[in-house]
């Protein structure tokens, strides 16, 4: 065997990000990113889309801030080579398409003549995605009929290398990305290039994004009522009759949480759910996980396991528990079917949905979805003798089996996950309330709200202004021990619940922001 063969074999994923949103990821994008052993990647790469990779894989950002400081591409080039040489699937994620504007070429022309195997994932570019959520088609019956896209900054700096003229003539649309910081030259350019300074332009920044914010104007004045509007980078024009359309078809920012961001805390593998509902309503979301669920079985746990068939009940109080509980029934060779008679009960409908997904109906569901509520729905239920399984979180607290006991049950717990709570504080969320880039904190347990005042360090003069929303009164109770100034809690103690109860608080009180948080 040669020694090329003995090699590892490695893969490089030249994947584009699109412009910002997850859920304008490609479905083979999404793939990757819980594939790769090592994700490279650029600077504008949103937050919301890296937190959808699985922990422990190695990151390696090499964007350059805007002082032009970070990795030559030449050095970028190289460390694409020696991690895929070394074995590993790499993940190259750049914003919005890799082969537009984004140096894709250059990476895969440097793999190619190095022998490096890669594959390229064409993502949703910024120039098509920006005007689309800002209402403007970049073509149009009888309007636009043909687009050109440039960049607005190159390499060397050098405006002079772009055909502005021949540009400005040959198109109706024209699409400049990256053109925010020398606009003012590039306006100037198309219109001695032959457009008119009357002609409709737009500047659009963060497009497709919870910040997306859009001026619509004439070219001429362009510049001037983007910096009256404190439009920032990533920003990209729009130049063309089309964005006379805008005023009438614009919607993304007309999306109830738009211009929203919403901190969420749960442990990765169940924050998509309500990170897709808040995004879908128009919010810009990031989950920093506060806690973490982790499977916890041992022996005795197992051997109740062996002994479902003996259950009257079984009490679920999360979806977790149905999860890790039944996980675990399936590894130990059974399944639904040997709870047999055992009757089912859940503490609201999140869990019911749980239960119901793996082919469970739960038997009782309390209209009030606490432990109270739960013991109360209970009341009415001949316990005595009764054998009942209670499966729950190492956290929950004993009040439920100590209700159950006094009933007459005979009570056997166990504990499927262990509920682990951050320890250490996260450096970039501090610096991003800091700078008040965080305008909502849905707290969706009481271990959330411990988790994150462990994260900030226990500095809860930092959620001075931040709008605090509790998903029960129970996780209500506990962020008002800590001293948190709780702006709403949801009456229906549910993701959706909680989702409803934070757009009645905003149309309450649209301009007011949280209480003093301490």
């Amino acid at each position: 065997m040669s020694e090329r063969e003995d090699r590892p074999v490695g893969k490089v994923f030249l994947v584009g990000a699109g412009p910002g949103d997850p859920r304008l990821l490609t479905l083979w994008a999404d793939h990757l990113l819980k594939k790769a052993d090592v994700i490279i990647y650029d600077r504008l790469v949103s937050e919301e889309i890296l937190s959808l990779v699985p922990e422990g894989r190695k990151m390696v950002c090499v964007g350059k801030t805007p002082g032009g400081r970070g990795p030559s591409q030449e050095e970028i080039n190289e460390l694409l080579r020696r991690e895929a040489t070394e074995g590993r699937i790499v993940l190259r994620l750049k914003g919005g398409d890799p082969f537009l504007f984004g140096r894709g070429g250059e990476e895969a022309e440097y793999l190619a003549r190095h022998g490096v195997d890669y594959e390229v994932v064409p993502g949703i570019s910024s120039a098509l995605a920006a005007p689309a959520c800002a209402g403007i088609p970049v073509t149009h019956r009888g309007i636009g009929r043909s687009v050109a896209i440039v960049t607005g900054q190159t390499c060397d700096g050098d405006l002079e290398g772009v055909d502005w003229e021949g540009i400005s003539r040959s198109c109706d649309t024209l699409v400049v990305l990256m053109g925010g910081t020398r606009m003012g030259e590039i306006v100037e350019k198309l219109v001695a290039g032959g457009r008119s300074p009357l002609e409709p332009a737009a500047a659009i920044s963060w497009g497709s994004t919870g910040r997306q914010a859009t001026v619509r104007t004439e070219l001429g004045s362009l510049e001037s009522k983007a910096n009256e509007a404190g439009l920032t980078s990533p920003l990209l024009l729009v130049v063309g009759k089309v964005v006379e359309l805008g005023q009438r078809l614009a919607w993304r920012e007309k999306l109830p949480l738009h211009g929203k961001r919403v901190l969420t805390l749960r442990d990765p593998r169940q924050a998509r759910s309500l990170c897709l509902k808040l995004a879908d309503l128009g919010a810009s979301v990031r989950n920093v996980p506060a806690v973490r669920m982790v499977e916890h079985w041992d022996p005795a746990q197992d051997r109740v396991v062996e002994r479902i068939r003996d259950f009257d009940w079984a009490i679920f109080t999360s979806p977790n528990a149905v999860t890790f509980f039944l996980d675990r029934l399936m590894e130990r060779g059974k399944d639904a079917r040997d709870l047999g008679s055992c009757r089912i009960a859940a503490i609201g409908p999140g869990t019911g949905k749980a239960l119901a997904a793996r082919g469970l109906r739960a038997d009782l569901i309390p209209e009030n979805h606490t432990t109270q509520g739960l013991m109360e729905a209970l009341t009415n239920v001949c316990l005595g003798g009764g054998h009942v399984l209670l499966c729950r979180s190492n956290l929950a607290s004993p009040h439920l089996a100590d209700f159950l006991r006094q009933r007459g049950a005979e009570v056997e717990e166990v504990h499927p996950y262990r509920t682990e709570i951050a320890h250490h504080p996260d450096a970039s969320l501090i610096r991003s309330l800091k700078r008040s880039e965080v305008d909502v904190i849905l707290f969706t347990s009481p271990s959330t709200v411990d988790g994150l005042l462990a994260l900030l360090n226990r500095r809860k003069e930092l959620l001075t202004g931040v709008v605090l929303g509790c998903i029960g009164p129970v996780t209500d109770k506990r962020a008002r021990e800590w001293g948190l100034a709780v702006s709403f809690t949801a009456k229906d103690h549910s993701e959706d619940g909680l989702v409803e109860a934070l757009l009645e608080h905003l149309k309450e009180a649209p301009g007011k922001t949280g209480g003093e948080g301490a």
